[in-house]
């Protein structure tokens, strides 16, 4: 619903503008607390939304819906058998398919997906049969970089499809999940399997270079935008709890220099163990503080601080940003007004 909202309100302003001033899709701003599902939901809403969207600074190679559907490819070369990749596939960017065209044919099949298309040929699609067919012919006979290049560039048309679906976003995990087949084919024997098995344990990811102006809405994590300012500034999940759920700290004592120290209940934190999780407490505390005075410093005109209740009784975490701005404004009168079935109420 968040995510929701955020995209609608971002779409009104571009269309129509702000308190009697014009908004390009680059004058907006979007940060996050953490990089979590949040800042991908947003990016998909925009997207579905045609609002043109950088996508979020860091992510998991694997988070890329564009390398998604090029691995469900590769996938079905060597299992097309497995009848969700084979669905998965079907409805990406690279074949086309609507939700109905594959119901018409997966709904009450008695056997596999792909045998299914192949006995009722007459009703497939002769483009979707052509080039499952080249896939399944280059599983044996090619390379994984070879194997995304002739999807990319040949007769699929897989990049231009890819481009167009999901927009300029999706360059850099294309070309991240080239490089890490070129990379794999110098270490490796280099099989398609194999490739899926080394991208499935990856932990790569992917950075994107923010810059300080640009013609689309950014969306990224507080700490990676210092340094950046954009006129409007929404901070999404202000509301989230600040305390993390398992704190890690490090314990320095006679001959051991900061000891890693894992998660430790209360009851079994003492002595020196106890004081050095207090200060490491203490240190998040304060990071946390910190980090909302970067984001609010982040504006140069309009600061939207947002966020979800999360619990029946509508109350939020100690110590969130939300409650502390919150508090300011009340400290200013500024009274609750009513904001629509959009964001409830504002100030």
């Amino acid at each position: 619903r968040l995510s929701r909202a955020i995209a609608d309100e971002v779409q009104d302003w571009i269309a129509h503008g702000k308190d009697g001033r014009s908004v390009a899709p680059g004058d907006i701003l979007i940060l996050v607390r953490r990089r979590r599902d949040l800042a991908a939901r947003i990016v998909a809403r925009l997207q579905s939304r045609h609002v043109p969207v950088a996508g979020v600074d860091r992510f998991s190679l694997t988070q890329s819906l564009a390398v998604q559907d090029l691995l469900a490819a590769m996938r079905f070369a060597v299992q097309p058998l497995d009848d969700l990749n084979l669905a998965s596939l079907l409805v990406s960017p690279l074949f086309g398919w609507t939700q109905e065209d594959l119901f018409g044919f997966a709904h009450g099949r008695s056997g596999a997906l792909w045998e299914v298309l192949r006995e009722r040929q007459a009703k497939t699609p002769p483009e979707t049969m052509a080039a499952l067919r080249r896939l399944l012919g280059m599983a044996d006979f090619t390379t994984p970089f070879r194997f995304l290049d002739a999807i990319l560039s040949g007769p699929l048309d897989g990049r231009r499809k890819l481009y167009r679906r999901l927009g300029r976003e999706a360059r850099d995990p294309i070309d991240e999940l080239l490089g890490q087949a070129l990379a794999f084919e110098r270490q490796e024997a280099p099989s398609l399997l194999g490739f899926l098995a080394r991208i499935a344990a990856s932990t790569a990811e992917i950075k994107r270079q923010t810059e300080a102006r640009s013609d689309v809405v950014r969306v990224m994590t507080v700490h990676g935008s210092k340094g950046l300012q954009a006129p409007i500034v929404i901070l999404a999940d202000a509301t989230d709890d600040p305390r993390p759920r398992r704190l890690t700290f490090d314990l320095s004592m006679e001959a051991w220099d900061k000891l890693p120290v894992f998660a430790l209940g209360k009851d079994e934190r003492h002595g020196a163990v106890a004081k050095a999780y207090d200060d490491k407490e203490a240190a998040e505390r304060q990071e946390h503080w910190r980090l909302l005075y970067v984001a609010m410093t982040r504006a140069e005109e309009l600061l939207v601080v947002a966020g979800i209740t999360k619990t029946a009784d509508r109350t939020l975490p100690d110590n969130n940003w939300h409650s502390a701005v919150d508090a300011v404004m009340t400290d200013m009168g500024a009274d609750w007004q009513d904001a629509g079935p959009r964001w409830g109420r504002k100030r």
